[in-house]
């Protein structure tokens, strides 16, 4: 597993399934020099462990800010725009390790009666980002970081001796953080008899995304008048229904955009957008950029 130097890209969404061996996960060991930016803006489609070992930063995800000392770490959900920088002033050089890997390498693992330990990435991510700060007094956090270690130790071994001691700590990383952060998620959300009813909508949306879709049928779906749907739906997953639709679009667009020679109407159209104007003010919105200048400035990162 080889060790990364860093790279600086002017994409945002990734071009590229994070794998190590063809398993469903990666490691990275990155050092960014103090006269660079830490980590360049971007999201992916997979869950990303962040443990920063040495130098002071600050790590955005989306609208969040977040301040991160040597030895702490934070969980970046999936599909969140991130990016990192050191701290004003500061002239160290940062350091920092990474564990990037898909939902399905947890859930291949685990029983469907335990699919309830996914659901809070699935369907609270902005809820799910966690800062796991390096403190004595907090037992979970010092689990997590004992696990942390266990994983990237394995990073200068061959995979087929190390793959279930990676696997295994990532088990007991999702357990604490379930139980330490996640659970009260759901615990907290009003009205938890409809969950599996709004979890329904949420996968309608990601399946039919290219289609007309109305509030109506959603709220339909869901058994609720429409208000009360659009309060529930955005505690559930963060977002309103439109707004979730709208990034679920852009990002299926994001992959049209770098992975073909389609014109940006036609890409427009077949990800849902009956309106290249109002796709190209929705794409600027998410994105920060135009799809044209996104889909130039891309730079592809072996």
């Amino acid at each position: 597993m080889a060790h990364d130097t860093y790279v600086q890209s002017g994409t945002f969404t990734e071009n590229y399934l994070h794998k190590t061996q063809s398993r469903p996960f990666s490691l990275h060991h990155i050092h960014a020099p103090h006269d660079m930016q830490t980590l360049y803006l971007h999201c992916h489609s997979e869950i990303e462990l962040f443990y920063l070992v040495s130098g002071k930063i600050n790590f955005y995800i989306e609208d969040k800010s977040y301040t991160l000392n040597s030895g702490d770490a934070i969980m970046v959900p999936p599909n969140l725009l991130h990016y990192a920088d050191k701290r004003y002033r500061d002239t160290k050089d940062v350091e920092f390790y990474a564990i990037v890997f898909s939902t399905d390498m947890l859930a291949e693992i685990l029983p469907s009666y335990c699919e309830r330990y996914l659901l809070p990435i699935a369907y609270h991510a902005t809820e799910c980002i966690i800062p796991i700060y390096n403190s004595p007094s907090e037992t979970w956090q010092a689990d997590v970081f004992s696990c942390l270690d266990n994983i990237f130790d394995a990073m200068d071994h061959d995979i087929k001796y190390n793959e279930l001691i990676i696997r295994g700590n990532l088990l007991i990383i999702w357990q604490l953080l379930y139980n330490n952060h996640m659970l009260a998620l759901m615990k907290k959300t009003s009205g938890e008899h409809i969950q599996p009813y709004l979890k329904k909508c949420v996968d309608y949306i990601d399946q039919n995304y290219t289609k007309q879709i109305t509030l109506d049928t959603l709220s339909h779906m869901a058994g609720l008048s429409t208000g009360h749907f659009c309060r529930q739906f955005k505690e559930f997953t963060g977002y309103t229904p439109f707004s979730y639709l709208n990034k679920r679009r852009i990002s299926k667009s994001c992959t049209l955009l770098l992975n073909t020679d389609k014109k940006i109407a036609e890409i427009a159209s077949l990800c849902g957008f009956n309106n290249i104007s109002y796709y190209n003010r929705a794409f600027i919105k998410i994105m920060k950029e135009s799809p044209s200048s996104y889909r130039k400035n891309f730079t592809y990162r072996s």
